[in-house]
């Protein structure tokens, strides 16, 4: 049975989805995955909507969430209906989550990270389209090349190998043309 505290932190994070994002724990989860760079757990979120559930709603994950929606620290023990205004972002008529003025950092509205996300998902496709095309020698030459490369660049960033193996297959296509 949860107390008083918990029951009251559930009552403000119903609230928080229901006035901000449209009543969609879906639109909360996107808004967060937009803010952090990481998904958060749907089923505990549901959880930790529902009175009695079992699931803790302590300080820590009442911290945990007010750092991932970007709302003062204290949100969820504030009183009822006060800071819906500037809490989060309203979901409605727009496409896409526009920034709350209560948002600590800026950060890309979700619609960002997932049009990010598939032009990503499409390249892949691409990249492993031209991948089965190869010849058995050509992928064995590739794998080679990555390989010796991640081992020789090890203490540069991903961008420095990219070029690295870029400049590597272009001297082996001369060499070869």
């Amino acid at each position: 049975m949860d107390d008083s505290e918990t029951l009251h932190r559930r009552a403000r994070l119903r609230e928080l989805v229901n006035v901000r994002f449209g009543g969609e724990q879906k639109n909360l989860l996107a808004y967060i995955l937009s803010r952090t760079g990481k998904a958060a757990n749907q089923g505990e979120l549901s959880l930790l909507m529902k009175d009695n559930s079992g699931k803790s709603f302590g300080d820590k994950k009442a911290r945990t969430l007010t750092e991932q929606i970007g709302l003062d620290r204290r949100w969820f023990d504030m009183p009822v209906k006060s800071g819906l205004d500037t809490a989060a972002p309203k979901v409605g008529s727009t496409p896409h989550v526009t920034q709350p003025a209560a948002v600590q950092e800026p950060h890309n509205d979700y619609s960002v990270v997932l049009d990010t996300a598939l032009e990503m998902a499409k390249q892949a496709q691409e990249v492993g389209q031209m991948w089965l095309a190869l010849a058995p020698n050509e992928k064995q030459r590739i794998k080679a090349l990555i390989k010796s490369l991640v081992h020789s660049e090890s203490d540069q960033s991903d961008s420095n190998i990219l070029d690295a193996a870029r400049r590597q297959t272009s001297k082996q296509v001369r060499t070869q043309g």
